[in-house]
Parts: structure tokens; sequence; C-alpha cells
């Protein structure tokens, strides 16, 4: 268990978590939405004991029962992945090779490469090794979905769900379809308080739109499966205009074909956000990078 009693954080005199409260059971993984500067990592960082809480108190087993990944890796750079899931192996009294856990996560033919060299997701990876090795009661991962691929996303999700019972599970998002990807129940961080929104709720037409109007829906992602979509293959195979609706926020990674007239204009190399103020219907066709 872990409960959260009325949490309070102050800086600056601003109040970024006003009355969190909230019980976490073992056996589940929570999506924890909010936008930018909502407080998800405040919270966090909270119930690790990492910054002192202003008001309210929180209950749980020993902080070093607490696993926390950041969102910016703490790992150590130079050393091999391999290298640092056997330290971690070392204090362990199984007989589980290093090899047989990342194998899990799906860190094959890096493993034994330098981490500096990793890239986001296979940090993440060895985040999520290192979780399995440790088995700390609560799991806490800051960001690790967002604008990632499927089948990134599909094997993070499968290791975590076959290993979350006896444990508390917490994942934080700032991106809607990623939440429902995790748990069809959404925990929804805004205005210093965290609610629950069943899914029930999620499909009631004016409460959707209502979280639609605080976390828009992102380009790469299908909202309708709660699937990442590979923009350049789709592009590709689906000529038919693309329909954008009011207020959405495009994301497009520099690992896509850079999209193109008549009207949109993408910057190679760059994680580009693009504001549309009414819905428009635009004939988008791929380029050669």
């Amino acid at each position: 268990m872990l409960k959260l009693n009325h949490i309070k954080k102050i800086y600056d005199k601003q109040e970024i978590l006003t009355d969190v409260n909230y019980e976490f059971q073992e056996g589940k993984i929570y999506p924890i939405l909010g936008g930018a500067g909502a407080g998800r990592t405040t919270l966090i960082e909270c119930i690790c004991g990492d910054v002192p809480i202003d008001g309210g108190s929180i209950e749980t087993r020993s902080k070093r029962e607490l696993f926390f990944a950041a969102k910016q890796s703490v790992l150590p750079m130079y050393i091999s992945g391999y290298e640092f899931i056997k330290f971690l192996c070392s204090f362990k009294k199984d007989d589980i090779t290093p090899d047989e856990y990342l194998d899990r996560v799906g860190i094959d033919d890096l493993r034994h490469d330098l981490i500096c060299n990793y890239s986001f997701e296979n940090k993440k990876r060895l985040q999520l090794a290192a979780f399995l090795v440790q088995r700390p009661y609560v799991v806490m991962f800051d960001e690790p979905l967002d604008f990632c691929s499927d089948d990134y996303i599909d094997t993070f999700l499968h290791v975590l769900s076959s290993e979350c019972q006896n444990h508390v599970v917490l994942i934080s998002t700032g991106v809607l379809p990623v939440a429902l990807r995790i748990s069809s129940d959404v925990l929804i961080l805004n205005n210093g308080e965290l609610n629950k929104i069943s899914e029930e709720m999620i499909n009631i037409p004016e409460i959707n739109n209502a979280i639609l109007d605080i976390y828009p829906v992102v380009s790469s992602i299908d909202i309708h499966t709660n699937k990442i979509v590979n923009c350049g293959t789709k592009l590709k195979t689906d000529p038919t205009p693309a329909i954008i609706p009011s207020t959405t926020r495009l994301f497009i990674h520099s690992d896509v074909p850079i999209i193109s007239k008549p009207i949109l204009t993408f910057s190679p190399n760059v994680f580009t956000k693009l504001e549309i103020q009414s819905t428009v219907k635009l004939p988008i066709t791929p380029t050669d990078k």
C-alpha cells in the first residue's frame, strides 16, 4: 500500500500540490496524467523522499524499498549495460544471470556498449531491468513512454504487467492515449489535486472533451486504439488527406519523413510543435529526408 494523505508542496510561495489524497494498492499500474508544470515529477519526488512535503503525510514502506526512475536517467554512463546489471545482481542470491534480465527488457546487441551511447528508450529498458533485479515495493517511472515507439511501449508494459503483483507501480505521462494504454482508469493531476477518471467517465463526451482541452491528442498516437502510429509508414500507405482537429498539437520526430506542402513544413532534427486553431483538412504527402 502507498497512501497519500492531503499532500501539499509549495515552491516560491506557489502551491504546486495543494491537496493530493489517494491510496494506491498492490498489483496495479497507475498512470498519472498531467500537463507541463502540473507537478507530476514533484509528486514522485515527494513520495520517494527526495523533496520534503509542506503538509500532509505519506504512508508506505521504508525509503530503501522505493524505486524512482527519473526522466533524465541517473545511470553510470561509462560502463556497459551488462556491467551495470551484473553489479546489481552481485547483491542478490538468486541464480538469474544479467543476460536473462537484459533479454526480458529487449536489450540485445547493445548490452556490452557504454550506457552513454544508449538511446532514451534503451536507457529506460535498463532502468526496467534494474527494477527486475532489485524488486522494490514501490516503483515510479517519470515519463518513460511519452513519444516512444510502439514496440518499446508494448515491451515495457508487458514486463511491468507480469511483475506488478506485490508491487505498487506509478507511471507519469503527459499524453492521454499513453495513459489509457497503461490503464483504463486514469489519475489526473491538475490544479494541485489528484483525481481518478474511470473508463466510463472518459467515454462521456463532455468529460472527454474537457480532458482533451487540457491534454491534447498527439498526432503520433492513434486515440482510437491508443497505439503509437509511425507517421512515415502511415503516410506512405495512406494517401488520403489528414484531418487535424481543433487545438491539436502535432509532434513530428526527426526520425520520420519530413512532411511538406501545401500548408505545413516541419524542420528536420527537431521536435516541432504546431498549434492548429481550427479544424482543417490537409493533403499531406511525405518527402525525402
